[in-house]
């Protein structure tokens, strides 16, 4: 006997409950470079951190700094400094 469209099965209702996953964030590494020189000691985010508050007293603003290039001198007790290509400078350690 051939079934009509009104004898087919039901579809079974099929409740979707949205899967809740974890946001799985990767941790950045933690990086630090330490200069030692002649019993003294350094850090390079201190040094980053002076540079950048150098750049500002000069009347920039942080936000504009896109490449910053740090050249450490300790014979010379120097950290020269290249912000953007252009800005030139040098702080005393």
């Amino acid at each position: 006997m051939a079934r009509t469209a009104k004898e087919k099965p039901a579809a079974q209702a099929v409740e979707k409950t949205p899967v809740k996953r974890k946001k799985t964030t990767k941790a950045e590494p933690t990086e630090s470079v330490v200069i030692q020189y002649a019993g003294s000691e350094w850090d390079s985010a201190e040094l980053i951190a002076q540079v950048k508050a150098a750049y500002v007293a000069q009347g920039h603003y942080a936000a504009s700094i896109k490449e910053l290039f740090l050249y450490v001198k300790p014979e010379e007790m120097k950290v020269y400094y290249v912000i953007n290509g252009r800005s030139k400078g040098a702080i005393d350690l």
